[in-house]
Parts: C-alpha cells; structure tokens; sequence
C-alpha cells in the first residue's frame, strides 16, 4: 500500500524521430547563393524561412532555414546553416557549413551527392548518421 506522501511516479519515455537523410554540405558561400544554386540543380524552390534560434550561455544563436516541400512526390528539403558567428548547429561537425535534410522518398542519398558535388560553389557533401551526433536534437525542426 502506497502512503500519503509516497505516490508513485510515471515516466514518460519518448523517442525524437531521426527518419530521414543527412547530408553534410561544404561550401563557403551565402546562404541564399547556396539554396539558388541547388534550386537551379534540382528544379526545387526553396524559400527562406524564419531562422532556428538556440540558446547558448544566455544567448540566442540564429542559423538561416531555407524549405521545400513537394507535396505531390512526398518529400521535404531543409537547407539549415551549421556556423553562425557566435557557434556551430553541430559542433561535432565544424567541417560543415550547411546540413540537407531530405525527408520522404526522394532520390538515393549516393545520387544526390553527385548531383550536390556538380555545383562548382560546393566544395564537398557526405552523409551523415545523425543519431551518432550527440547534438543531433538542434536538428530536430
């Protein structure tokens, strides 16, 4: 029999959704010159959308955000900037200046990194596994 003051407790357990592809992305120019250049690629339409702020010893950190979403082939697009002046989205990942998640059924991860790697303006792009990433949460959007 549980006493007044011994109530039992529930936990919660939830897990965060990594279901989809990561792909790291080199490249020292801007954002917007990136996204235009992977729209012009792809035939995508990416648009800017409202930047991710995270919290860092009481300071709000921005990194741009630029979506597709196509919703007749069930896919979504994310371009979201890794560096911002004051620190990294994925610290584990400094070699990165951008992350493409690609949610739904879209192209292979291989033949999206070929087509990534003919833009003369990316220097590199690779896959990441991000449930490795001890920050993987900042990418959870």
């Amino acid at each position: 029999m549980v006493g007044l003051g011994q109530m039992k407790k529930l936990v919660l357990e939830t897990e965060d959704d990594f279901d989809f592809e990561l792909i790291a992305i080199s490249c020292h120019a801007k954002d917007y010159k990136l996204c235009w250049s992977i729209n012009k690629e792809f035939r995508f339409n990416l648009r800017r959308e409202q930047d991710i702020f995270l919290k860092d010893r009481n300071e709000d950190i921005s990194y741009s955000l630029y979506i597709y979403d196509d919703v007749d082939d069930h896919f979504t697009i994310d371009i979201i900037e890794n560096r911002s002046g004051l620190g990294y989205l994925i610290p584990e990942q400094k070699q990165a200046d951008y992350f493409m998640i690609v949610k739904g059924f879209f192209d292979e991860s291989e033949e999206v990194i070929k087509k990534l790697k003919k833009i003369d303006i990316i220097l590199t792009a690779y896959v990441v596994d991000p449930t490795t990433l001890k920050s993987k949460n900042n990418l959870l959007i």
